[in-house]
């Protein structure tokens, strides 16, 4: 397949983003799927900026674009937003399986950059499990009140990782460092649901060589894993049996880590390209209706309005965008998440 990859935005945040999927693109180890410069010739367009601002909640500046309007059977998105809007065909990092069975053209996915270390070094974990962030969710509420002797669960809430200035880097740089100790000591890393059904620390933890513990009823999985052999996953109204749960699961720890490395070789940088677009690839060949409900004025502008209203509820007003703080790293193409 083709790809044309394309921006909604010109700025700086959208041009980053942009360099991160050709990055991805040059990269690839698998040589399959190239990177389009012509959208005319390219199989597939997509966009991949659309959680970069906040303010186009209905995403208007993608669905009035120029390619939007003249190849929209070929459209597609990677939108890694915490409350997507469904406008478009593509790979929705916190989707939902109750979307799918509404819109087939939606398929779960990656986040397309991590900021943790490839891997932890070779010392055993001495703590069961661990979780460091912050209040975004009901259901991290009740995971914070956990409790256990070999357990680090603590609140992050506090903590702005979106924020500048010299003592304030100190004090991020310092967060950071605890987050990826707190990970490498661990056996089981939590990984409840926040803004979003999905979670970054999930592909950190993957990536970091530990098991994830996945609290997310609304989790949309992404495609072509073997999850149940490299994740522990916990209904949210069991967190309060987590200790017990994972004390009986130790004992399959070491081959959870070892089927997780499959995992990690799927999402890795230089495999990561492929993976996206063997997404597309399932998606193009899902006929499209030509007038969809979501393409309706009155529908979007709706549920772009009680998206926001939600948001505001919830987080006591969000910053303007969820990449607020993103650092572009010219060397693997990764950024920094401003909350986890």
């Amino acid at each position: 397949m083709r790809i044309y990859v394309a921006i909604g935005w010109e700025d700086d945040l959208s041009r980053a983003v942009l360099e991160v999927f050709r990055t991805l693109a040059a990269l690839d180890r698998v040589h399959e799927h190239e990177l389009e410069s012509d959208p005319q010739v390219a199989d597939a367009i997509l966009f991949v900026d659309l959680n970069e601002h906040w303010a186009d909640r209905s995403y208007r500046v993608h669905r009035t674009h120029e390619l939007a309007r003249k190849y929209r059977d070929k459209v597609f998105v990677y939108n890694a937003h915490d409350q997507p809007l469904f406008v478009f065909p593509g790979i929705y990092v916190s989707g939902s399986p109750r979307w799918v069975a509404r819109f087939r053209t939606m398929i779960g996915g990656p986040y397309a950059s991590l900021i943790s270390p490839s891997e932890c070094d070779h010392n055993p974990p001495d703590l069961l499990f661990s979780f460091l962030g912050s209040r975004t969710h009901p259901v991290r509420d009740v995971v914070l009140s956990l409790d256990h002797p070999r357990a680090l669960v603590e609140d992050t809430t506090g903590i702005d990782f979106a924020a500048r200035g010299r003592d304030l880097d100190e004090e991020l740089s310092v967060a950071k460092d605890r987050y990826v100790n707190a990970i490498a000591r661990s056996k089981f890393v939590l990984c409840p649901r926040g803004f979003g059904s999905s979670s970054i620390r999930l592909f950190e933890t993957l990536r970091a060589g530990r098991v994830p513990v996945v609290i997310s009823d609304d989790w949309l999985m992404p495609p072509r894993v073997e999850w149940s052999n490299c994740i522990v996953r916990v209904a949210e109204a069991d967190i309060l049996r987590l200790p017990e749960l994972l004390e009986e699961r130790e004992n399959d720890w070491a081959e959870l880590v070892r089927a997780g490395r499959a995992a990690r070789d799927e999402f890795s940088q230089d495999h990561l390209w492929h993976h996206y677009a063997t997404s597309l690839s399932q998606l193009a060949v899902i006929p499209r209706r030509r007038r969809p409900w979501w393409a309706q004025r009155r529908v979007v502008r709706g549920v772009a309005a009680a998206s926001s209203a939600w948001a505001r509820s919830h987080s006591g007003g969000l910053p303007s965008m969820r990449a607020a703080g993103r650092q572009h790293s010219r060397g693997d193409g990764s950024q920094a998440v401003a909350r986890r």
